[in-house]
């Protein structure tokens, strides 16, 4: 969580914004406007880069490697050099946005928002500051700005000024200086853009601004831009504040730090509400957020949107043709975890299955870098639970040869897809008898302190116990299978990431197949 902004001191106030103001480096505001396109670029970023970098519509020629150089270019002069100028950009704007926000009806001084309007323009620029370099080295910059932002305490000022914008709110028809209306609803629109870009490119960023209550901020002007819409009518101020609020959301849900804030909020109430309003190209907002946020009993009423899914799909296959990695911003990487949340759920299986995920994302794993390789294989191993099974026994000697793989995370999600593409015919040939039998505990490795509380209740009662302590990800799924079939019983800690999780649920499903007692 970031720090509080300080109070103004008397001092300070001293020393009027407006005189910190004339000192802004005029180079780098001329930077920042010829390197966005006029302000409108910014305005149309989706989780991250967004239209500003699809519009070089370029094909990847090299599958994306980025991350095998990653730890060069972390070292990178260049690029050290730059994140160290963008630390004292960063500096300089947020002090002025925190003095102009303290200073506000201190002394009969009124917000000047032309002035926190120019320094919000400036530190969201530096989100694409390095435009030109390798993606590898712009993830590094945007990374270390965004950490710097969360460490200084400038998050917490960007979500104060947004929480300023609203409360004065942009509506207003009560005040004879419209242009200050103006300004406050500008002050959102590119404040708003500061904390959409970076909560995209690091999840400690996610989580102080959802800490500092940017959830609670982003609900209050969508009802109120929905109030507004309902009463007169949409404009290009209502579409723009409900795409920046949802993909503000949309970016802390994703991040598992952030997430919880998102479950506790009213967000799925309004989505409810704005649904069937068109307030432009939302769609995919109301199949991801959910996603990330409702429970199982609540995913049986969501998700079963036919084209939403397929139009998620068609993403997936876009951004794996892009150069960015990515298709409406959304990068190829969290759009293959979004399939993969999308997939526990049985119903939205079998529509992805009829949409065509299996081939593209097995296209993915091909060609990806690491991570997207690692989302891809997770959500083909949920998928391998269906009918998509049939589709990967297709590709079995590709799942083979990255049982071969350096990295750990491939490895086993490989294993694991080909022991569920081949799980009927091994539960079938397989000795169960109870060669050594015991309880087994299967749980998901969240549950660890109570599950291991339990089995050492159970082993004091005098009952022979197996549960895996060490990590679900480190056993074997021969050993998890060995487990299983010479299992007496098989207590089972149930809870939601339990449910969530395809190691679980293979273990759950092979216990099914020889008919295992069970106890929930």
């Amino acid at each position: 969580m970031g720090s509080k902004p300080s109070k103004v001191t008397d001092v300070s106030l001293q020393i009027r914004p407006q005189q910190i103001a004339n000192d802004l480096n005029s180079e780098l505001e001329e930077k920042y406007n010829a390197s966005q396109k006029k302000d409108k670029v910014i305005g149309n970023n989706v989780g991250g880069d967004g239209k500003a970098e699809e519009e070089e519509e370029e094909e990847d020629e090299d599958g994306g490697n980025d991350d095998e150089t990653a730890n060069k270019d972390a070292q990178d002069e260049d690029v050290l050099r730059q994140i160290d100028e963008s630390k004292e950009i960063c500096k300089r704007n947020v002090d002025i946005i925190r003095l102009e926000i303290d200073a506000d009806g201190t002394d009969g001084h009124a917000i000047e928002t032309e002035k926190i309007v120019k320094c919000s323009k400036i530190i969201g620029g530096l989100y694409f500051k390095l435009k030109k370099k390798k993606i590898a080295k712009r993830r590094i910059h945007r990374r270390a700005v965004a950490l710097y932002l969360v460490e200084s305490g400038g998050a917490a000022v960007v979500v104060n000024a947004i929480r300023k914008a609203t409360s004065h709110w942009w509506r207003q028809q009560d005040t004879q200086d419209n242009t200050n209306n103006v300004g406050y609803y500008n002050i959102f629109y590119f404040a708003t853009q500061i904390l959409w870009n970076f909560s995209d490119a690091s999840d400690q960023f996610a989580k102080c601004i959802a800490d500092e209550g940017v959830i609670a901020v982003a609900e209050d002007a969508m009802e109120k831009e929905y109030q507004h819409a309902m009463a007169h009518s949409i404009d290009l101020k209502s579409k723009r504040v409900m795409k920046a609020s949802l993909a503000i959301t949309a970016n802390c849900s994703f991040h598992e730090l952030s997430r919880d804030v998102v479950k506790k909020s009213n967000m799925l109430g309004i989505l409810g509400k704005i649904n069937n309003v068109d307030f432009g190209d939302l769609d995919i907002y109301f199949v991801l957020i959910p996603a990330y946020i409702v429970n199982e009993e609540q995913s049986k009423e969501l998700f079963h949107d036919e084209v939403a899914i397929g139009n998620i799909v068609e993403h997936v296959r876009k951004a794996s043709k892009m150069k960015t990695r990515r298709s409406k911003g959304f990068s190829l990487h969290e759009l293959c975890v979004l399939v993969g949340r999308l997939a526990v759920n049985d119903v939205n299986k079998a529509q992805l299955t009829k949409a065509g995920a299996e081939p593209i994302l097995i296209q993915v794993v091909q060609r990806g870098n690491v991570s997207e390789k690692i989302a891809a294989l997770e959500a083909l191993k949920h998928l391998s639970f269906s009918d998509g099974k049939s589709i990967l026994q297709d590709s079995i000697d590709i799942f083979e040869e990255l049982l071969k793989s350096e990295n750990k995370k491939i490895r086993k999600a490989a294993e694991g897809i080909l022991w569920n593409i081949n799980n009927n015919k091994s539960a079938e040939s397989r000795v169960t008898g109870n060669k050594d039998p015991h309880v087994m505990i299967s749980y998901q490795w969240g549950s660890q302190p109570e599950m291991i509380k339990i089995k050492d209740i159970l082993k004091n009662a005098g009952y022979k116990v197996w549960m895996d302590i060490e990590s679900m990800e480190g056993s074997t799924l021969e050993g998890m299978a060995s487990a299983v079939e010479n299992a007496a019983v098989v207590f089972m800690g149930i809870s939601q990431k339990y449910k969530e999780s395809a190691n679980c649920r293979m273990e759950a499903e092979y216990a099914f197949q020889l008919k295992k007692e069970i106890i929930p």
